[in-house]
């Protein structure tokens, strides 16, 4: 305790570096523990996320949550997975599959502690330090079976139908025909404006525990900010 002792791995971003504090973290909690992975700087809560976790049972479970857009629709989920895999990993099945997003894990201790051992594998196979490769080792290692090998039960939970949603998939996109942004066609559903506030909502009406990556919506953000920074 209160000693330097010299990193295994070569210097990389703190998104990377994250997993080996995980790890660490998750020593101090017992098996029966429920545990969230969530971003810290774009994320809030509007219920309590864990409401609707099923309990930690025997089986190790990993629940994952999905965003608004296929993974060959994102250059950056791409371009991540071809630079850290090569360009034969990017298959169809892939491509064609929605993103699964790095910041909002949650699971039992056992299959955090498994599924943060294969993230930290994807480095050490790969040696990728390009920005964001994070996530392309997540949507790799959902998608190829690493998760499932270790004996780890993972439910992929759709968007906009489990405790997160994540929005980033939801913002205006600019036609290739005219130019202009589009508006998602689920935005006005997702993104309620409610007597001053907003709420952000599932495709069922409710009310997600946790909202993701809302600073992708201006007006939200500054609600958001507004609402937060106060006192």
């Amino acid at each position: 305790y209160g000693s330097a002792t010299r990193a295994p791995r070569p210097p990389r971003q703190r998104a990377l570096i994250r997993f080996e504090m995980y790890q660490s973290w998750l020593r101090h909690y017992s098996d029966r523990s429920r545990i969230y992975l969530l971003d810290f700087r774009d994320v809030y809560f509007q219920a309590n996320p864990f409401a609707s976790m099923p309990p930690a049972a025997a089986a190790p479970w990993l629940s994952l949550f999905a965003e608004h857009e296929t993974v060959g629709g994102s250059a950056f989920n791409s371009r991540w997975i071809r630079s850290c895999y090569g360009d034969n990993a990017l298959t169809k099945a892939i491509t064609a599959a929605p993103i699964v997003c790095s910041g909002t894990t949650a699971g039992t201790v056992g299959a955090l502690d498994a599924y943060i051992e294969v993230m930290l594998e994807q480095f050490d196979r790969t040696q990728c330090t390009l920005h964001g490769s994070d996530q392309g080792f997540h949507v790799y290692a959902i998608y190829n079976g690493l998760l499932q090998q270790r004996n780890v039960s993972v439910d992929v939970v759709p968007a906009g139908s489990g405790a997160v949603q994540n929005l980033a998939g939801l913002r205006p996109r600019r036609s290739t025909g005219t130019g202009e942004m589009i508006a998602h066609r689920l935005v006005s559903k997702t993104i309620v404006p409610v007597g001053g506030a907003f709420r952000v909502l599932n495709s069922d009406g409710s009310a997600a525990a946790v909202v993701h990556q809302f600073d992708r919506f201006p007006e939200l953000s500054r609600w958001v900010r507004s609402r937060w920074s106060q006192g």
